[in-house]
């Protein structure tokens, strides 16, 4: 795992950006991760869409599950990645949840969150946020280690700030008994930063 944290700086400041997808099919990851999450985000301006609706614009996220091939619970077969929830937001708010399967790694695995490149920047900063921290937390009930979040250059910043509304600064030093933190890494800076929940 130190190989990893040493090597994908490099690949990220070097200016090339890891191109990830919902399948999660990478080489490089299911060679340092036992798991992988890949959370999707897209407006649908057509669901909803209806004189007199109070629920437009409306924006979903998916997140993706996969466990990969050296981490598997029995043989080393190729797992597909699934699709674990679909959450629906109507400006910020979360209105909606679909659980779609279940978490299953073996508990203490390590692995990485991929926000997509395609998600909406600024625009749905507040929606990625809060889906970011949802899964993160069930991860944490599972007992699963989230090494890294992985976050889009126009997403960073929006993202990162959207964090003091639920208590979490950045560089705080640590406190005693158990706490949360969250390591963020910019695609393609590079830029890491560390972000502690503040009780």
């Amino acid at each position: 795992m130190l190989l990893f944290g040493a090597c994908l700086p490099m690949l990220l400041q070097g200016g090339a950006s890891a191109e990830f997808r919902a399948d999660m099919e990478d080489e490089y990851l299911e060679a340092q991760y036992d798991w992988g999450a890949f959370i999707d985000t897209r407006d649908v301006d057509h669901y909803l869409n209806y004189e007199g609706s109070l629920l437009r614009p409306l924006t979903r996220v998916r997140i993706y599950f996969r466990v990969f091939p050296r981490a598997q619970l029995s043989g080393r077969k190729k797992n597909r990645a699934r699709l674990y929830e679909e959450l629906w937001y109507h400006k910020g708010q979360l209105i909606g949840l679909r659980r779609c399967s279940e978490l299953k790694s073996k508990k203490n695995r390590i692995g990485i969150v991929v926000v997509g490149k395609d998600a909406g920047g600024s625009k749905q900063a507040i929606e990625l946020t809060n889906a970011v921290l949802r899964l993160l937390l069930d991860l944490q009930f599972q007992q699963m280690v989230a090494d890294v979040v992985l976050v889009p250059l126009k997403s960073f910043d929006q993202i990162v700030g959207n964090l003091a509304a639920y208590k979490f600064a950045c560089g705080l030093p640590p406190q005693q008994g158990m706490q949360m933190s969250i390591h963020f890494r910019c695609d393609p800076s590079g830029r890491d930063e560390y972000y502690y929940y503040a009780h």
